[in-house]
C-alpha cells in the first residue's frame, strides 16, 4: 500500500470499485481482453480520479466480446457499472 492508502494489485480484467471502511478494492480492465480497456489515474490534492478508456474499434470489440462469451465469461460483468468506469475517490492527505 502506498502513502495514499490505495493499492491496486490484482489483474482480473474487469472494471469494479468496492469500498469498505475507507479501504478501496479497485479491479482494473486489460487492453488484451474484453472490454479492451485501460485505466488512467490522476492523483493529486487528496483525490484519485480514475477513468477507464475503451478501445474504440467496434468490429474488434465485437470479436473480443464473442471470444469472452465463448470462454464462458460474462461480458456484462467485465464492463462493470458506470460508477466503476468513471470515479473520483477522496483519499485524504
Amino acid at each position: 500500500m502506498d502513502s495514499c492508502g490505495m493499492k491496486s494489485s490484482r489483474q482480473v480484467h474487469i472494471s469494479d470499485i468496492a469500498e469498505e471502511d475507507g479501504l478501496f478494492d479497485i479491479s482494473v480492465p486489460s487492453i488484451s481482453t474484453y472490454p479492451l480497456s485501460y485505466t488512467v489515474w490522476n492523483i493529486s490534492d487528496g483525490r484519485a480520479i480514475l477513468q477507464i478508456v475503451r478501445y474504440d474499434n467496434q468490429t474488434v470489440m465485437d470479436i473480443a466480446r464473442q471470444k469472452s462469451v465463448d470462454a464462458g465469461k460474462d461480458p456484462v460483468l467485465a464492463k462493470g457499472t458506470e460508477s466503476d468506469r468513471e470515479a473520483t475517490i477522496d483519499i485524504g492527505k
